[in-house]
Order: C-alpha cells, then sequence, then structure tokens
C-alpha cells in the first residue's frame, strides 16, 4: 500500500510565511496560539483547537497573531487520496458551506492523540505502518468532518 503520509511533525515558533501551495493535501491543528490564513483572498483567523485544511496546490499564506505557536502539520500525497470515499471531501470536492478552517474543540483530545499517534506510525518501522497511517487518517477527517455542520454529499 502506497503510503498517504508525505510529512507529519509537531513544531514550534514560525515566522510569517508568503503565498504558497504544496504538491499534496495539508491539515494543520493549532495546539497554541493564533494565526491568520489567508486563502482564496479571504482572511482567516485560526486559534488554538482549529484546523485548518488546505488542498493540493491551495494557495494560502500564514501570518502568526501571537508569540506562542505550536501545531501539528500533516501533508497527505494526493495520488493516495479514494475520492470515492465521502470523507476524503474535505480535500477535494468540498461539500456546499465548506470553510478551510475549523473549530474542533469538541473533539480537540482526540484529533490530537491521532495526530501524535501518526508521528508514531509514520517514524517507526512497524508492521503495517503504512496502513495505520492510513487508517488514522480517516479516523481524523472523520472526527474533523463531526465537528463541522456539513453533509457528505
Amino acid at each position: 500500500m502506497q503510503s498517504m503520509v508525505q510529512s507529519v511533525y509537531h513544531s514550534s515558533g514560525l515566522l510569517n510565511i508568503r503565498p504558497h501551495f504544496h504538491d499534496c493535501h495539508q491539515i494543520i491543528f493549532i495546539v497554541k496560539g493564533e494565526v491568520d490564513f489567508c486563502v482564496n483572498n479571504k482572511s482567516l483567523c485560526a486559534a488554538a483547537g482549529d484546523v485548518a485544511i488546505f488542498s493540493r496546490y491551495e494557495n494560502h499564506s500564514v501570518r502568526r497573531c501571537s508569540d506562542e505557536y505550536e501545531r501539528f502539520v500533516l501533508q497527505i500525497d494526493p495520488a493516495a487520496v479514494n475520492r470515492e470515499i465521502p470523507v476524503y471531501s474535505l480535500l477535494t470536492n468540498r461539500p456546499t458551506g465548506f470553510s478551510n478552517v475549523v473549530s474542533t474543540l469538541p473533539q480537540r483530545e482526540q484529533i490530537m492523540a491521532i495526530f501524535q499517534q501518526l508521528i508514531y506510525e509514520y517514524n517507526s518501522a512497524q508492521l503495517l505502518a503504512n496502513e495505520m497511517a492510513g487508517l488514522l487518517i480517516s479516523q481524523l477527517l472523520i472526527a474533523i468532518f463531526r465537528c463541522t455542520s456539513l453533509e457528505i454529499e
């Protein structure tokens, strides 16, 4: 099985980042601090407990709004995403009413645990690590979807 995870890590501190895009899908989970994301000419404020979701080639910039900024970052290989599975619509073919920033406070602890497990699997040589990472990404997207008012189309 092809690994869905191109990169996953925990980081703190950030300089302001000019408009850019990635050749992958990206999910950022903010643990501490506040930032402004600019995407599609719209400024979106995000704080601890929020998730930002960017599709492949989606132009975005980041401006730190607080001294403290801690986050998890996940980059997902678009070739490994099964577009037939509805929950992946957060990454492609987005549902009506989609926002790049989602408050995940009700699921915050679960999402943090998923990111920690993803980092473990990504850095391990465990048997079936890629398969486990794929399952964890599905679980992560379901947890995020449950924090929205979106409907699966």
